[in-house]
């Protein structure tokens, strides 16, 4: 991030960007319109972030009321991907995909046209920052 506050030349940056570690949106801040971001990190906080869900039911609730069904592990993983999806829509998001079952998963994620102004009301709920 200093780098990038000196002007630097950087012309792709790699970083972590998760709803626990929402480094991108810091980085945005000073990006220069040439850069392309690359991110990973997609479901690193994948436990934690289940607990929360299970703590607070409401969120469940939410997230159902904007079509996120199944278990709060699935739900959470499928938050987990729009969330990296919406917020890196510009760049590159890295994600591991070792089965067949992991591409489609993550093209069905895609053609849900998730979106920031969609998944941050319930990251500033979750209270992850």
């Amino acid at each position: 991030m200093t780098a990038l506050n000196e002007s630097l030349p950087y012309r792709f940056v790699q970083i972590a960007n998760t709803p626990l570690e929402p480094n991108l949106g810091k980085l945005k801040e000073h990006a220069h319109r040439h850069r392309t971001f690359v991110t990973y990190g997609t479901f690193s906080g994948l436990d934690r972030i289940v607990a929360k869900f299970n703590a607070q039911k409401e969120i469940l609730g939410a997230l159902g009321e904007l079509g996120y069904r199944g278990s709060p592990t699935e739900i959470a993983v499928a938050f987990l991907a729009d969330y990296a999806f919406a917020t890196n829509s510009a760049g590159v998001t890295l994600v591991s995909m070792f089965k067949k079952e992991h591409l489609d998963f993550n093209l069905l994620r895609l053609k849900n046209d998730p979106t920031p102004e969609r998944l941050n009301a319930l990251v500033a709920a979750l209270d992850m920052v």
